[in-house]
Formats: C-alpha cells, structure tokens, sequence
C-alpha cells in the first residue's frame, strides 16, 4: 500500500511572530538606544547581540528610537523562520522602516481597527511625525498585550517613557483610537499571509 504524502503545513505565522518577539524580552538598555543587556543572566546575552544585528539590518542607526526596526526584525525573521515566500519577505523589509509613521503609510491599505496576534500596532504622538509601535501579543475587545521595544516596564509610564523608554517589556494596552495631543492608537497592521 501507497501512503500519501503528507501535506506541508504552513505555520500560523502570528503565533510565529509572537514567540520571535519574545525572544528579546527583559532586554534592558545599557546605554540608550544603542546597547542591551539582560540583567537577571550573568553571562553575555545572545539575544542583545542578535538584536542590534537584527536592528542594523532594519536600517537602524545607533541612538535613534528602535521600537518600528524592532518590529521590522522581528516580522523579518519569523517570515524567513516560516519559510514565507522571498516576494513577501521583502515586501515587509521595504515597507517596514525605523520611522513609525512612515511604516504606517506604507501600509496604509492594509490597517485595520482589529488587533489579531502578531500585528503590529501603531500609536502616534498629537498629530506629529513621531509615534510607536509594538507587536500583539493577546488581542481583546477592549484592551490588548504586547511586547514593545524602547519602551518603559513601568505600567503607569508617562508617554514619553512609553516611547523611549529603558528595553523590550510586555505592555496591556486599552484598544481606545480616541485622539490625544500624547500618543493614541491609529491601528494595527495584521501580519500578510501566503
């Protein structure tokens, strides 16, 4: 008797976003927007090195706000960690950028009001040029968690430690998109699918 072949199985490539990102959890700058720690290891952390490699890769320059090239590495490698097509790996690496509003309006047709797991939220700060951006990792109906890079652990953190704070910290995040002169939330990118 013949068996079929089994089928290959695409992964759920939110649950693969989710489990990249925390890969660089508790990372706490050493010295700001350039170096990283985990404090709680004693040895040197891998992951540190891998994330400003990562971060590099993204288009990020030492001192510059990292959490949109976070975002950006961490689509990138769980796209090529699933073997997502070449095409779609670097639409993501194109219109991914270190600018969080930018990231945005490439985007643009693609946002949506919905967080789902791996997506990419997006808050703005008043009507400027500047905002955030983090990863979903538990969607809600009224609020949502995610792991956010340069950013505060501080819970209670005013918006400018939310948005340049100390590492990469899970956050609980209300999913209100009423517009403040601080940051709000302007939607979500839910990750391309093949």
């Amino acid at each position: 008797m013949i068996l079929p072949m089994p089928l290959a199985v695409k992964p759920d490539i939110g649950e693969k976003i989710v489990e990249v990102a925390m890969r660089y959890l508790e990372l706490y700058e050493t010295k700001s927007n350039a170096e990283w720690d985990n404090p709680y290891t004693e040895e040197h952390d891998l992951a540190a090195d891998q994330l400003k490699r990562g971060l590099i890769e993204s288009g990020w320059k030492e001192s510059w706000p990292y959490c949109a090239s976070f975002c950006e590495m961490v689509w990138r490698l769980a796209y090529r960690e699933a073997q997502a097509p070449i095409a779609l790996i670097e639409q993501v690496t194109v219109n991914l950028t270190p600018s969080v509003m930018k990231s945005f309006g490439n985007w643009n047709d693609s946002i949506t009001r919905d967080p789902e797991r791996g997506a990419i939220a997006f808050w703005q700060r008043g009507n400027g040029p500047y905002g955030h951006a983090g990863i979903v990792t538990l969607p809600g109906s009224l609020a949502f968690s995610s792991i956010e890079a340069n950013t505060s652990a501080d819970a209670n953190a005013d918006d400018h430690a939310q948005r340049e704070g100390q590492g990469i910290f899970r956050r609980r995040r209300m999913l209100d998109f009423r517009y403040r002169d601080g940051l709000h939330l302007i939607g979500f990118l839910p990750p391309p699918r093949w």
